[in-house]
């Protein structure tokens, strides 16, 4: 997720260096949407990281509770992602 909104930001740049424009796109919508997705994946690690910490305490005190919430919320915020980047996709086609 990183990844992708490191790509996203910068590949306007790169654009409009090389062509001199982004075709119906504008820097602050890369900007933003690159931004909105580094961010999103940074929350994932974090919570991934919490949430390994909470079962591995779990585990070690031998009262593992498995729960879905998290698991539940992260794939809400992926769809949620993804149906931004299509609508994104699709206005600056």
């Amino acid at each position: 997720m990183i990844g992708l909104g490191f790509i996203v930001a910068k590949f306007g740049i790169y654009l409009r260096a090389i062509t001199g424009a982004s075709p119906g796109s504008s820097p602050l919508a890369d900007e933003l949407v690159g931004v909105f997705l580094v961010v999103t994946g940074s929350a994932m690690i974090a919570i991934a990281w919490a949430r390994f910490q909470t079962i591995q305490s779990q585990l070690r005190q031998g009262i593992y509770l498995p729960r879905r919430r998290a698991e539940e919320v992260l794939a809400g915020v992926l769809v949620a992602v993804g149906a931004v980047l299509a609508i994104y996709l699709i206005l600056t086609s």
